[in-house]
């Protein structure tokens, strides 16, 4: 009968099972059967050569000025070794500095097996964001396998933990700053917004909501990771540090900008992709359209101070900001549209009428795919289409709780 047929819980599960089990064993196979940096599927492990070197640099020679850390030939010189001989050039470190870190552990394993330890974590990471917001989201805690099936096969998610980027990271900190404000613990809210420094421009629009709204616990632990990550970052280069990282992200922006322009999915970005880089145009519209985005944003959390806190869309908030952090972005790249999987969970859990938006959005995905022949990449539509959606959601969703409150205090 078809009842028996259907698409259950137990098909859904297997489903998942060995699409994963699929994607662990590509990984496996492709760094088992590759030669030093080449691999089946081209260069192994897409941008990992250039953290794998940054912590190479940092362990073996612990203190190094920081000038010399950043410097273009240094980390040119230690990438050599790990970049397939068709790739165009190096791939620059211009993190800040403290981020090398946890890199100089997973670079003492080799670069083959490091790069694998990466993508497990990052896959990891992924998980944990899922597993944290099962208290407070219906879909990650009803449906956590697909969740996370979904997540990790959006294409920009898929190239971040398979490419050796770090997106399920900024995911991971995002889904902590989320549950900890639901929790109404301020102070570790903050913290991950601290940690988030690790890709400022992630880092800022949180730092201003969080200001907007007064909320000075969260300030506070904030600025306590950004200073223990300081005295990190001091420890493992030197004091001045901060100076040489601003000249490597200037240099990063000359330098890179050209190679992926048609990969940003920014305003900005976008803008520089169809009016040309260094543009006036360009500047006036895409910074133009991102101050929009942002004073939107802006007023949303102005709105949500004036609403008693239970009835506060905190998710609706959280997820416009960090939609709003890839619109906004200078220079944010296709994968940084991975963390979408986070206001699509929103999305799911207030409003079920938007699954098959949320479908089409999965798919639209792979949109990236064609940013060679457009020059620019159409995957931006659907990080705009994602930003005007939560915006016009969370709208309505303050309107709704200052009536909610309105009306609570006329029964009291």
């Amino acid at each position: 009968m078809s009842d028996a047929r259907a698409f259950g819980p137990d098909q859904r599960r297997r489903v998942c099972v060995a699409v994963l089990f699929a994607i662990a064993l590509a990984v496996v196979l492709m760094a088992a059967t590759a030669d030093g940096p080449d691999a089946i599927s081209g260069g192994l492990g897409g941008d990992y050569p250039s953290f794998h070197a940054a912590g190479e640099i940092a362990r073996e020679q612990p203190g190094l000025d920081a000038d010399v850390f950043y410097d273009p030939t240094v980390q040119a010189t230690a990438q050599d070794p790990y970049l397939d001989g068709d790739d165009d050039g190096q791939l620059f470190f211009g993190y800040p500095a403290f981020f090398v870190v946890p890199y100089m552990g997973v670079s003492a394993a080799g670069f083959t097996a490091g790069y694998v330890l990466h993508t497990a974590l990052m896959a990891g990471a992924l998980a944990a964001a899922i597993s944290l917001l099962c208290p407070i989201n219906r879909i990650a805690r009803d449906f956590p396998l697909e969740s996370f099936t979904a997540a990790v096969t959006f294409f920009p998610l898929f190239r971040g933990v398979t490419g050796g980027q770090n997106t399920a990271l900024t995911v991971l900190l995002v889904a902590a700053v989320w549950r900890c404000l639901e929790d109404e613990r301020d102070a570790c809210a903050g913290v991950a917004v601290g940690l988030l420094l690790f890709k400022p421009p992630f880092a800022i629009p949180f730092l201003g909501v969080l200001l907007m709204a007064r909320r000075w616990r969260a300030l506070g632990g904030a600025v306590g990771a950004a200073a223990v990550l300081y005295l990190l970052a001091a420890a493992v280069t030197d004091p001045t540090w901060m100076s040489a990282w601003i000249d490597a992200v200037q240099f990063l922006d000359e330098f890179d900008t050209p190679f992926n322009v048609q990969n940003f999915v920014s305003i900005p970005g976008f803008a520089e992709a169809v009016f040309g880089i260094d543009s006036a145009t360009a500047l006036v519209v895409g910074y133009g359209l991102a101050m929009l985005v942002a004073g939107a944003v802006a007023l949303l959390w102005l709105r949500a101070g004036s609403i008693v806190q239970p009835q506060v869309p905190l998710d609706l908030l959280v997820a416009t900001t960090a939609v709003a952090g890839i619109l906004v972005s200078p220079h944010a790249l296709y994968y940084d549209a991975g963390l979408l999987a986070l206001p699509a969970m929103v999305l799911l859990d207030r409003f079920p009428r938007y699954r098959w938006t949320i479908a089409l959005g999965w798919v639209g995905g792979l949109m990236h795919l064609g940013a060679s022949t457009f020059d620019a990449d159409p995957l931006v539509a659907v990080v705009v289409l994602a930003g005007l959606v939560m915006i016009r959601e969370t709208w309505i969703a303050l309107r709704v709780a200052e009536g909610e409150g309105v009306a609570a205090m006329m029964h009291r």
